[in-house]
């Protein structure tokens, strides 16, 4: 009987397969029929006035200005809006090798009550549209940041999606005029300036961190932080032309900024140069140290790795901020014993960290972040202690402990080219 029932269902299952492949082969023919020379011709014709359709609405290039660089000051009650903007086309033909264009750079200024209603005046006033995607950094004056804070500046860019959260951010003190018209050295495009592209000479020398505007806002969010904004000045004392001193750009310093208490204060660049050791946005700089009235030294820091460490010590929370780096030595006037110098170095480094934190903390700034060091290592502490996202510090909160190998030094070899 089984046997049976199995010889009959052979046939009725091979009919099946015949005619799904019968299927298979008919939808074939129709799909090379429908892609034969004329159909594809038709299809490429379909797809054409599709694409023009739906491109209808795009602005051409040469019909649009591009926001560079934007500046944002409070005085008297309103807002001062400054905008840096650029020509493409003549930045293009600059870096092309073509004839050398005038400063393709212009800045406009408007003022509002508020951020939005000074957009609108730079719209109104603009001859052609603004384009904004293009926007590579951000300059915030202190009196803004003492009066206002950010919040609104960033109620703006979440409004505007165009500008992106990659740009730079930069505080000054006021000249915003003569910052967003200074023009890189040479001729070379405003798009590869220092505030557009400051990671460039940063891994020269990485005396500062600069942080982007996505960094900052990550930053502002962690518990009891006060971010260290880099300043931004104009100097006429250092380069010039064969005819008159150029204004040049350059960084002083930071200010400190928190996100419930705004602005905090400013360091000088001599008092912030500890901040270099620890924070993690490093590649190298140079540290100079003078040994004795006629003998000085410094050594080029590299390959540095910093970490920050909370215990307890006699109930009191404290932190160690631990440092490895590498050295070679950059310049001498005297020789001498390798490890006298490296002894020289880490006693430096450590004072200039020391010098650091505690001008930030006669501020009222946890500059180094050891809150949020805590916060992330140890949260059942930090939560027992903090103080509306803090813990509470002293000048004798933080240890450091820097291990510096010295590894080499060039031609040199620890000994003057030319001996005295």
């Amino acid at each position: 009987m089984a046997q049976s029932i199995k010889t009959e269902s052979q046939p009725n299952g091979h009919k099946m397969i015949t005619c799904q492949n019968s299927l298979i082969r008919k939808f074939q023919v129709m799909i090379r029929s429908f892609f034969s020379k004329k159909n594809r011709l038709l299809l490429l014709m379909i797809s054409s006035v599709l694409f023009i359709h739906g491109c209808s609405d795009s602005t051409p290039p040469e019909d649009m200005v591009y926001a560079h660089g934007i500046g944002v000051d409070y005085v008297d009650g309103e807002y001062i809006i400054y905008l840096q903007i650029i020509n493409l086309g003549s930045i293009a033909k600059t870096e092309g090798g073509g004839d050398e264009e005038k400063d393709p750079t212009e800045m406009g200024r408007v003022k509002a009550k508020n951020l939005d209603e000074a957009l609108f005046k730079l719209y109104q006033s603009s001859q052609i549209k603004i384009y904004w995607s293009d926007v590579s950094f951000l300059i915030l004056t202190e009196n803004l940041l003492k009066e206002k804070g950010i919040q609104d500046v960033m109620e703006l860019w979440n409004r505007y999606p165009e500008i992106r959260y990659h740009i730079n951010i930069f505080s000054a003190e006021d000249h915003l005029e003569d910052i967003l018209l200074f023009t890189p050295l040479l001729s070379i495009s405003t798009t590869l300036s220092k505030l557009s592209r400051p990671e460039s000479s940063l891994k020269q020398s990485s005396f500062l961190p600069m942080r982007n505007m996505r960094e900052f806002v990550i930053a502002l969010n962690e518990p009891g932080y006060s971010v260290p904004i880099p300043k931004v000045y104009v100097t006429k004392t250092v380069w010039q032309t064969n005819k008159e001193p150029r204004n040049m750009v350059g960084f002083s310093g930071v200010t400190l900024y928190h996100r419930d208490k705004h602005y905090l204060g400013k360091i000088s660049e001599e008092k912030a140069r500890g901040l270099r050791w620890v924070t993690n946005h490093f590649t190298r700089d140079q540290l100079t140290m003078k040994l004795s009235d006629d003998n000085e030294t410094s050594l080029v820091i590299k390959d540095k790795k910093s970490t920050i460490i909370p215990f307890v010590q006699n109930g009191e929370i404290r932190f160690k901020i631990k440092i490895n780096a590498k050295a070679s030595i950059n310049l001498f006037d005297k020789a001498v014993p390798l490890e006298e110098l490296r002894k020289e170095a880490v006693k430096t480094m450590r004072k200039q960290i020391q010098t650091t934190y505690q001008t930030a903390l006669e501020q009222g700034s946890d500059i180094y972040n050891l809150s949020g060091a805590l916060y992330r290592k140890n949260n059942p502490l930090w939560k027992k202690n903090q103080v509306s996202g803090e813990i509470p510090l002293s000048k004798d909160s933080i240890d450091i402990d820097i291990q510096l190998q010295i590894k080499d030094s060039g031609s040199l070899r620890f000994h003057p080219t030319i001996e005295s």
